[in-house]
């Protein structure tokens, strides 16, 4: 994929902002680089293969990364609307032969060279035929079905303008019933507007998405308390325990707060209260003889 990248670069001198743009002409490039070695045009080849990259995705038993020869030439065969199957056959070994985007690394079966280009292929189908009107709930939400969707966006921008990206918005947003499939379907929205960035303009306009992504992120956010009761002043609660403790016999020095216990006059030292060291244990032992 990093070669494809480099030789795109150096080819258009520039690389596509968006996904969907740059898988195209990555697609094209394969496409037209070796149409000598075709037999059909490069359009029909293309229309071929996006066919069969949807097939694989919508398979009953879940998104198939390999084919089967023989089922994927019934798939194709409608596309080129060759009558013998043979000729399918034939279309298909061309294929991994030639485009650089069909492999075959297993006898009797096919697959795509990367997993992007099936992704693309099939938003791209999706979007040309307009089957993604019926895609249901749970493809939209899908784990396989996701790269697909955010392509998807990107090709009906590319394609039909902002408002076939605009429709697409509002599918995804209508599956939103319940507070989590809401923030699920804003999820996704919002990933399909993200990609569709590069284009300009604004798909989201008109729709939903505004309140719903506000109502979605309003779950994050921490509910404020409800107090019981209104907050005493602190003067008051001051004044109190201020009170409490003039019972108690504590005494106040200014700009010192409480110190300690008024002590009894019997047991006052007889002394001139001057600025003083602290007195140690037995200087007070000498004038107190109650302390031990």
């Amino acid at each position: 994929m990093l070669t494809m990248l480099a030789v795109v670069h150096w080819s258009h001198h520039k690389l596509p902002e968006q996904r969907a743009a740059l898988y195209a002409v990555a697609v094209d490039y394969l496409m037209e680089s070796r149409s000598s070695q075709a037999n059909f045009t490069s359009l029909l080849r293309r229309e071929a293969l996006q066919a069969l990259a949807l097939a694989m995705f919508d398979d009953s038993e879940g998104l198939q990364r390999s084919y089967g020869m023989e089922g994927a030439a019934k798939i194709v065969r409608k596309i080129l609307g060759e009558a013998d199957l043979q000729a399918a056959r034939d279309f298909l070994e061309d294929e991994t032969l030639f485009s650089g985007l069909l492999v075959s690394q297993t006898a009797g079966e096919v697959e795509f060279w990367h997993l992007t280009f099936q992704e693309y292929l099939a938003a791209l189908e999706l979007a040309s035929t307009g089957d993604w009107r019926e895609l249901p709930e749970e493809k939209l939400f899908a784990d396989q079905w996701s790269e697909v969707i955010l392509l998807l966006g990107g090709c009906l921008r590319q394609k039909n303008g902002v408002r076939a990206a605009k429709k697409l918005i509002q599918k995804v947003l209508a599956t939103g019933h319940d507070q989590p499939t809401k923030a699920r379907a804003v999820g996704l929205a919002g990933r399909i507007l993200r990609d569709l960035r590069p284009y300009g303009g604004d798909p989201a306009a008109g729709t939903e998405f505004g309140p719903l992504l506000q109502e979605a992120l309003a779950i994050f956010e921490r509910p404020v308390p409800i107090p019981r009761s209104f907050p005493r002043s602190s003067a008051s609660k001051s004044a109190k325990r201020s009170a409490r403790r003039a019972t108690r016999g504590w005494t106040t020095r200014r700009n010192s707060g409480w110190i300690c216990p008024a002590v009894p006059s019997r047991w006052a030292p007889r002394m001139p209260i001057r600025p003083r060291l602290a007195m140690t244990s037995k200087h007070m032992a000498m004038r107190h003889p109650f302390v031990q």
